[in-house]
């Protein structure tokens, strides 16, 4: 038998445990953590946005927004990572 075609311990209609729900929500906060980041990375980038012509939105919320952003998604990253030794 090949070992990924082994039956898996959760059949098909089984509910998600407690465990898998808030595993997903972390990965959900990471997501949209990071999609923030990225965004607000290039609306303050001085390059990237004025090489295409667009002007940049250098005010201090976006520079917050992405001070913040960038820790949660290092911080949720890391305590998402088990195995993690420091």
């Amino acid at each position: 038998m090949r070992p990924f075609a082994q039956k898996s311990e959760r059949t098909a209609r089984s509910r998600p445990s407690g465990h898998d729900k808030l595993i997903w929500l972390v990965n959900l906060a990471l997501l949209f953590a990071m999609t923030l980041c990225v965004a607000s990375g290039i609306a303050i980038s001085g390059v990237a946005l004025p090489e295409l012509g667009i002007a940049t939105l250098q005010t201090p919320f976006w520079f917050r927004l992405h001070a913040l952003t960038a820790e949660v998604t290092v911080g949720v990253g890391l305590a998402n990572t088990p195995d993690l030794t420091v």
